[in-house]
Parts: C-alpha cells; structure tokens; sequence
C-alpha cells in the first residue's frame, strides 16, 4: 500500500505544475488610473494669497470624461489659520481636456510654516469601453513664508 502512495505523489507533484503556471502568469493589478500633482506658483507671504495648481491627469490608455461633474471641494473647516476665498470648485471653474485637468486653488494663511489643506476631487477617467468615476481625498502642500 505505501509503495502505491509513493507512486501517487509524484503524479499529484505534476499536476500543481500547470496550476502554479497559470498563477505566476496573471497580470498584477494595475496601478491607480490616474496621478495628482501640487504646484505652487511662488512661495506664500504670511496673510498673503497664495495659488496652488491641483492638476490630475488620466494614466495611459485612459482619458478624462470632459462631461462628467468634475470638482474640488476643501475640506470645512480649514485648518488653523488658513482661509480660502472659494473653498468650492465646479466643473467650470477646472481647465480640462482629454488629457489633464486643472484647479487653481487660493489659500492664505496667517502663520508661517508648511500647512496641508484636505480637499475630496471629483471626476472621471474612461478607456473606450469603461467609464470610472473618481472620488480621491487630496492634501494640498501650503508652503508659507
């Protein structure tokens, strides 16, 4: 009997092999379909406004879907000491294309420091058969002087 086990185990060994093949051969899960970049245009003054582009851009093979709702919101509240004259961004308010999208954010802070303000930007990327909308939490860099 343990000589008909013996006999077993090498044929059950041989067909894992194509199991483990077809496991090794999946792709891995693609990264985000998107990037976010902060830029800010010079450092701040302290009570001074200070512009700060959130620019978010489809990843290959994707493109922005120019008609969905795209927007910026703050987060309310501000953090200490950091205002905003418009702290809600519409589709209007965006540069878009196909391409890249783009907020321009005014903050002003009444202390000096580096400060990140939260924020939740909405919009879309699509391929030619897929739509994904996006809700992303995004912490824009204030860098005060």
């Amino acid at each position: 009997m343990l000589r008909s086990l013996l006999r077993l185990v090498p044929v059950a060994a041989l067909s894992l092999v194509p199991l483990l093949a077809q496991a090794e051969s999946v792709a891995p899960m693609p990264a985000k379909p998107f990037v976010i970049e902060y830029t800010q245009a010079a450092p701040a003054q302290k009570g001074q406004p200070a512009t700060v582009a959130v620019t978010f851009k489809p990843a290959k093979g994707y493109h922005l879907n120019m008609g969905y709702p795209t927007s910026l919101k703050l987060a309310t509240p501000l953090p200490a000491g950091v205002s905003s004259p418009k702290p809600e961004h519409v589709r209007a308010d965006a540069v878009l294309s196909e391409t890249e999208g783009r907020f321009t954010v005014q903050l002003v802070s009444s202390d000096t420091g580096n400060k990140t303000v939260p924020g939740l930007l909405a919009f879309a990327v699509c391929t030619d058969t897929t739509c994904e909308p996006i809700k992303q939490p995004v912490s824009i860099p204030l860098a005060v002087k």
